[in-house]
């Protein structure tokens, strides 16, 4: 019976290659098409074929699941390395929407920083794929921190609903830019200019257009707070 059994599901695996529509196609017209190519399963009943079919489904999607681990591994292994898995330079944006990272699968927010290969269509998070993960480096960030920012705040203005929501998604990106200010409030600048290779003066310079920058970021919050939601139909009169 376990040779008999094993010839059948070869056979639904020949069935299935040749398909169409795949596993997709179903057990009966499966069975018809295994029935065909041999005389000896004119007897094997449709109940068979729907455990056949099932689990050739189930080791199919084992094995997708472990592909995909194995995929994940690769890409993190090369995005270690600045590379996608086909070798190709990984460069570095900003995320301007909602996704997800093909090396670790971690969900990926507006402005997070991101590196991606647009030859393969493969993008990694710098947070925990990237060989710049978890890097100190304060001041390489700053350009970051305000662009992601300001695009947090135009995709809340772009998605809000109602006022209500405007203003809820506005206060937790208001949040954040304190928590900015915080951070380079504590940061000791010498640390920073050993860290960036620059001079204690310059490290200063750039720290002053930072909290700059993020005053202007909360000028931009209350001037959407205040502009409201624009309606689509307020637009079409406009």
């Amino acid at each position: 019976m376990g040779a008999e059994k094993d010839e059948l599901v070869v056979a639904f695996e020949g069935a299935i290659r040749s398909h169409a529509d795949g596993i997709d196609a179903g057990p009966k017209v499966l069975l018809d098409a295994v029935k065909s190519t041999d005389a000896k399963w004119a007897d094997v009943n449709i109940q068979k074929a729907k455990r056949v079919v099932k689990a050739i489904r189930e080791a199919q999607g084992a094995q997708a699941e472990s592909n995909s681990k194995s995929e994940k591994v690769v890409a993190k292994e090369k995005g270690a390395e600045g590379l996608c898995p086909k070798n190709h330079k990984l460069t570095r944006f900003i995320a301007y929407s909602l996704g997800c990272c093909d090396g670790c699968g971690g969900k990926v927010t507006t402005g997070d920083p991101m590196w991606g290969c647009r030859a393969c269509d493969h993008d990694l998070c710098e947070a925990k794929c990237h060989k710049n993960q978890g890097s100190k480096k304060l001041l390489t960030q700053f350009s970051d921190v305000i662009e992601g920012l300001q695009l947090k705040i135009d995709q809340a203005v772009a998605i809000s609903p109602t006022q209500e929501k405007l203003e809820k998604l506005l206060d937790l990106i208001k949040q954040e830019t304190v928590k900015h200010e915080a951070q380079i409030a504590k940061t000791d600048d010498k640390q920073l200019a050993e860290e960036a290779e620059l001079r204690v003066e310059e490290v200063e310079l750039r720290k002053g257009q930072f909290v700059k920058d993020l005053t202007a970021v909360h000028a931009k919050i209350l001037v959407a707070i205040e502009a409201g939601v624009r309606r689509p139909e307020a637009a079409q009169t406009a």
